[in-house]
């Protein structure tokens, strides 16, 4: 027998489904010539043929390679049509995996909206023959990559500048093998990179050696921020451990959520780095390292470390020099927490993080400003209305099974533009419609369980539902 219980409305805390900054689908990026595909062979002519500014729409489907692209002329744009990351993956399969899915060796690239799944060493690797800037990673999914899913690797004679990684996903399913050296994103020589609003999951090496996010290598002015890391080995690595000498010059690590990981280095380890600012940040990964942040070796200096809610020590050593600390707090448990087992590290109304900021918060996790006069500690601002931010709570509006299609109807009472997401207890989004005083998302083929339901009528407000699929 199947059938949906709706069990309650939540607008403050359901799960782990928490609104993000500017991560609503985008509007037209074309700027030149169009091209729609539905084909292997069709993208592959399309990017051969591009001349000038061309933006390259993917028609809904699975796009199996079997051979790598190479994106070698500027401004290039590669998104779904629908503009919906679940209804197009690329994945590496065939009669051979490639090792990555693009190889992009010029700037002004654009890549959003779509997964890219299952290759041998990378899903996009960004390596310069002459420069490369303003490469643009938006809305995509990386799913199992052997090594790094998404690197970009500079020379000494060609940074690679203004890297833009924002509102992605990268996982590793468990069981699947991850190299020595994986990474979800790593810079290698990289000026001005900002990797915001993505989450992290399951980044695991064969030897505890992965991590989320990685900038080493000469990078300068490196931006990470607001993202969510769930059982990575480590989450955010800054600085190679090798170098012997200043290694990354300027780095913001500012209102990241690290949970769970309990092999491998700290939630942040920052090495060889000068002039680091990591502040209002989350780790909690009890039976870790027995640090949540650390700092090595002498080139690291001037590094500030304000408003961190931690659940072991920030710890420097090996002559790393620290600026300003002040306003940490390192003693976080469970019960602070919503769902520390879970990963939702979104803290509770009685939490000791609770209004004992010393510095002035940006945007928390949710893009949350300070709510009551006083910040909080770590990478959430509390609130009832946390995970919504600003928006108006939606009213007027039913829910029903349609067991016949095995899919949840939602209606608006009034006839406004809505958009549904379908996402699992571990914020996995798994699916996304749109549509006109009604929608309807399907759930054939997930299985029983409690699910979350993202209802969003735009400037009539949203909600979420929390609801069990029976079967």
């Amino acid at each position: 027998m199947k059938y949906l219980l709706v069990l309650c409305l939540l607008i403050a805390a359901a799960g782990s489904l928490r609104a993000q900054c500017s991560c609503e689908p985008i509007g037209d990026l074309e700027n030149g010539t169009t091209v729609t595909v539905a084909t292997v062979a069709e993208l592959r002519n399309a990017i051969a043929g591009a001349s000038g500014p061309t933006a390259i729409l993917l028609q809904d489907g699975e796009y199996v390679i079997e051979s790598g692209m190479e994106i070698a002329k500027p401004g290039i744009i590669i998104r779904s049509a629908g503009r919906n990351r679940e209804n197009v993956v690329l994945s590496g399969g065939g009669s051979s995996v490639p090792d990555w899915a693009f190889l992009v060796t010029e700037g002004d690239f654009t890549l959003a909206d779509l997964t890219i799944r299952g290759f041998v060493r990378h899903g996009v690797l960004v390596r310069p023959a002459g420069g490369t800037g303003n490469v643009h990673v938006r809305n995509v999914a990386f799913i199992d990559a052997g090594e790094q899913y998404l690197r970009a690797t500079g020379t000494d004679a060609a940074a690679i500048a203004d890297l833009v990684v924002e509102c992605s996903y990268f996982q590793r399913t468990p069981g699947s093998a991850t190299l020595v050296d994986g990474a979800g994103v790593i810079i290698e020589k990289g000026d001005n990179a900002t990797i915001v609003d993505s989450r992290f999951t399951n980044i695991a090496g064969v030897q505890g050696s992965a991590a989320a996010v990685v900038a080493m290598k000469g990078c300068r002015n490196v931006i990470v921020e607001r993202n969510m890391i769930a059982n990575c080995d480590r989450g955010i690595v800054i600085g190679d451990t090798m170098a012997g000498e200043t290694d990354v010059q300027g780095a913001i690590i500012r209102t990241n959520m690290i949970a769970g990981g309990d092999e491998g280095g700290p939630g942040i380890a920052v090495a060889n780095t000068s002039g680091a600012a990591i502040t209002h940040n989350t780790v909690y990964s009890p039976g870790g390292a027995g640090w949540s942040i650390g700092l090595r070796y002498a080139p690291t200096i001037g590094a500030v470390l304000s408003d961190n809610f931690t659940d072991e020590p920030i710890l420097a050593r090996d002559g790393a020099q620290e600026g300003e600390r002040a306003g940490n707090i390192a003693t976080a448990a469970a019960g602070d927490f919503v769902d520390a087992a879970g990963g939702d590290l979104h803290i509770v109304a009685t939490s000791i993080a609770r209004d004992r900021g010393v510095n002035p918060a940006h945007p928390d996790i949710d893009c949350q400003d300070v709510q009551d006069g006083q910040a909080d500690v770590g990478a959430d601002e509390y609130s009832t209305t946390s995970g919504v931010g600003a928006a108006r709570r939606l009213s007027g509006y039913q829910i029903a099974y349609e067991a016949g299609r095995d899919a949840i109807m939602v209606t608006l009472d009034d006839p406004h533009d809505i958009r549904l997401e379908l996402y699992d207890m571990l914020g996995e989004r798994l699916g996304a419609v749109r549509g006109s005083g009604d929608a309807m998302i399907i759930t054939a083929g997930l299985p029983a369980g409690i699910y979350l339901l993202l209802i969003d009528a735009g400037a009539e407000g949203r909600s979420v539902e929390k609801m069990v699929l029976g079967r």
